[in-house]
This record gives C-alpha cells, sequence and structure tokens, in this order.
C-alpha cells in the first residue's frame, strides 16, 4: 500500500501590507491582516481629523501580495493658525481686514504631498483701499462732466 498525497492545497496567509500614497491615511495598523480579517485606517493626527475607515484581506487568502479592499477614510485637514500680517485683524469671530482694508479673510493651509509636510496656515483676500486720484482735464479742453 503506497501512502497517499495531497496536492492543490495552498496555505492561507496574510495580505500585502496595505500602503497608500495619501498623507492623511494611517495604515500602522494593517501590516500583517489575516485572511477574512480586517483592520481600521485612521486618519493621520494632528493635521487630518475625521472618520475612519477599514481595510479587510479576503477570505481563503492565498497569495501574499494580494492587496487589501480598502474604502479611504473621511477626514478633513487643518494646520497650525496663521500668524497676524499687515491688513488683518484678529476678531471674537476670526480673522477679518484690518481698518482701511477691504475684502474676504481666507486662510489657506498646504501640504507637500511628497514629504506629507504641511505648512502653517497663511491669510489672504485683503486688499488696502486706496484713494482715487483727481480726475484732470487734458490742458485746453475744458470739463463737460462735472466730476467733483
Amino acid at each position: 500500500l503506497r501512502p497517499s498525497t495531497l496536492t492543490g492545497c495552498s496555505p492561507l496567509v496574510p495580505c500585502a501590507p496595505l500602503e497608500v500614497d495619501d498623507c492623511q491615511a494611517d495604515t500602522s495598523e494593517c501590516a500583517r491582516v489575516a485572511p477574512g480579517r480586517e483592520c481600521e485606517v485612521f486618519c493621520k493626527a494632528p493635521n487630518f481629523r475625521g472618520r475612519s475607515s477599514s481595510a479587510r484581506c479576503p477570505e481563503g487568502n492565498i497569495d501574499p501580495g494580494r492587496r487589501m479592499n480598502y474604502t479611504p477614510p473621511e477626514c478633513t485637514f487643518s494646520c497650525s493658525p496663521a500668524n497676524g500680517r499687515e491688513g488683518y485683524v484678529w476678531t471674537d469671530s476670526g480673522w477679518a481686514c484690518a481698518p482701511g482694508w477691504t475684502g474676504k479673510v481666507r486662510e489657506e493651509c498646504s501640504i507637500d504631498q511628497r514629504t506629507c509636510d504641511v505648512n502653517r496656515a497663511v491669510l489672504t483676500g485683503c486688499r488696502r483701499i486706496l484713494s482715487c486720484q483727481p480726475l484732470d482735464a487734458p490742458e485746453g479742453q475744458g470739463c463737460r462732466v462735472n466730476v467733483t
């Protein structure tokens, strides 16, 4: 009697670590996720906040290079508050254009997508109010319209 040999069976293995080219997602819990299991993907603190999501390794996975099924987290971006500068004033309700300036204040944040470095917010939107210059009629031509 010869011993039996089973063929065609492969061991179950974890999926490949979840790697995303994204500054907002923290995938540190998703390095070795077993088949049929999931891991949580968080918003990367402190500049991103929001609802976490999950990544799942499919049931019965036998491919160590298999990518997990992944839904990105719902994150909002924030950065360090802006420093004041000429033309802007801090009020009880936030930044506003200073007296003698006009516009709508915007605090703009930026992030370097290669390094994920976050820059401090920058204030934009206010412009200095300038006085109009008097209208001079060309010499020798009288006014036809009163512009005073």
